[in-house]
This record gives structure tokens, sequence and C-alpha cells, in this order.
């Protein structure tokens, strides 16, 4: 889910009642049934959408009045305005994807370097597409550490991966590595808990 600026306002967890339109567009304009929030988001509308008007019961009160207000501005135009921009933030930056750690990892303080810690299995991180003999500079995803690992990359060259809310505080590292920061180190690298997700 995003805002009409791109910005994440998170996902919707599992089970969780909504409203969406089924315009002619990759995304739609998604509002949750108790009228809480909505955003913007890739939904893949039924085939086969009810040609009746969908009743709104007094637990959709909220989510009415909201879907009248966006109805007021225009359905048509408000995603034409979204579909035109392709926020940054909503991608990792250029030159590089994400995965999680398939096993126990040494990560060293170079290609080829001294190993400074143990990345446990299922910790996400984010790291470079260049690399140099597949070692590849990598970065925590909460941007706790970095250093260089070798990851074999069994798919080739990825697209831009989107960004992910648990990912916010590794990119922020990335973009001061990009501006020019250098950090002294890796000396107090810490062996970080594991997140969940699937395997790279």
């Amino acid at each position: 889910m995003r805002s009409k600026e791109g910005r994440s306002l998170g996902a919707l967890t599992d089970g969780t009642m909504f409203f969406g339109t089924t315009a002619a567009s990759a995304v739609q304009i998604i509002v949750t049934a108790d009228g809480s929030y909505w955003g913007f988001g890739e939904l893949r509308p039924p085939e086969n959408v009810p040609a009746s008007p969908i009743p709104i019961t007094p637990e959709f009160e909220k989510a009415g009045l909201l879907i009248g207000q966006i109805e007021a501005f225009g359905i048509t135009k408000a995603l034409h305005i979204y579909n035109r921009q392709e926020p940054e933030e909503a991608y990792l930056p250029a030159g590089w994807s994400m995965g999680d750690v398939a096993q126990d990892q040494p990560l060293t303080d170079s290609i080829n370097g001294a190993r400074i810690g143990m990345i446990r299995k299922g910790t996400r991180l984010l790291w470079q597409i260049a690399n140099v003999g597949d070692w590849r500079l990598v970065v925590a995803a909460d941007g706790s550490f970095y250093g260089y690992m070798c990851i074999r990359s069994l798919y080739g060259v990825p697209g831009r991966t989107p960004m992910r809310p648990e990912c916010r505080g590794g990119v922020a590292f990335i973009h001061r590595l990009q501006s020019g920061y250098s950090p002294r180190a890796f000396a107090n690298v810490q062996t970080p808990s594991p997140y969940g997700g699937e395997e790279q």
C-alpha cells in the first residue's frame, strides 16, 4: 500500500477486508473495509466483477464516505496521476537487490578478506549486483552492519527490487556510502537476529 505521493503505508495483513477499484490499471485504489485508511497498491481484480452495486452496510459506512470522497476527485484522474510517477523510494537503489542468507555464512572486511562475523541463516541482506567472482558488498536490511560476502546469483541480473519497510535502515546506509561516507568499520559487527522471508 502506498500513498498518492508513493510513500509506503505498509502492507495489508492476510485476511484484511477491503474495497478496490477495477480500472484498467496495474495499480488500483484500495480502501480498507473499516475505512481506517486507503492507498494505492498492485491488485488483480477478480475476473467476474459483480454488476450490481455493493450495499453499504453500517460497518462499511466510514469506508463508504472515503470512497465517495475519492469518487468526487475522480478515480480515473487519481490513477492517472499516480501511474505517471515512479517514486524512487518505491525501489531499492539501482544496482542493489535483496535476499535472505540460505545458510550461516561468514562476513569479511574485503573481497577474500578477514572474517569479521558470522551471519545467520535467514538474515535479510541488501547486496550489490556488481561482483568480483561472486564476492559482493552487502548491507544489513536494518543498516546495522556491512561487509563482503560470497553470494552466487542463480537467476542472473534482477530488475529493480521493490522497497520493503524493514529495509529502510539499510537503504539509508547505502545512500551514505554512495555520497562518500567511509565508515571506519567492520570491527563492531555483531551477528544479527534473522529476519523472516524467502531464501535466495
